[in-house]
């Protein structure tokens, strides 16, 4: 009887041990940035931070810390809800942002005009996504730090 219990415990220890895993999730990418509105004073940007699982276990990502810029300048933070990773996956999370259309006109307070006319001529701009995205699994915490630019074009 002692013998079955130990069987037990040690069948259920190895099980449970074999799935714990201290591997985050690899980042890959942030990609297919594009505009979803523009309405008079925001434009919405979506994007999506590729990933790739190669663990058995899940776990939860956290991408609360992410700022765009533009011309080294911050203009808006990045909305996306909390993602539960899934296992043994190449997976993407939906990112977000609304920048106010002031702050990518405007280099300086007095230069609106020339921001905006050159917003026109290019019919495209850079923007930078930088910041941190967290793993999270029970006790275990990764951070990745995202560096990334990606041009947005306004005319096909």
């Amino acid at each position: 009887m002692l013998y079955k219990k130990i069987g037990y415990f040690l069948i259920m220890f190895f099980g449970f041990c074999s799935c714990i895993t201290n591997r985050a999730p690899e980042f890959i990418k942030i990609a297919n940035v594009k505009i979803a509105s523009i309405k008079n004073d925001t434009v919405r940007v979506k994007a999506a931070a590729f990933f790739k699982n190669r663990n058995s276990v899940s776990g939860q990502l956290i991408t609360d810390k992410i700022r765009v810029s533009f011309k080294e300048k911050e203009i808006a933070k990045v909305f996306a809800e909390t993602t539960e990773v899934p296992a043994n996956k190449e997976f993407f999370i939906p990112l977000e942002a609304v920048i106010s259309t002031s702050a990518l006109f405007q280099n300086n307070k007095n230069d609106v005009l020339s921001g905006l006319l050159s917003f026109v001529f290019k019919k495209s701009i850079v923007l930078n996504f930088k910041g941190k995205i967290t793993y999270r699994k029970l006790f275990y915490k990764k951070e990745f730090f995202i560096d990334a630019n990606q041009e947005i074009k306004f005319i096909k």
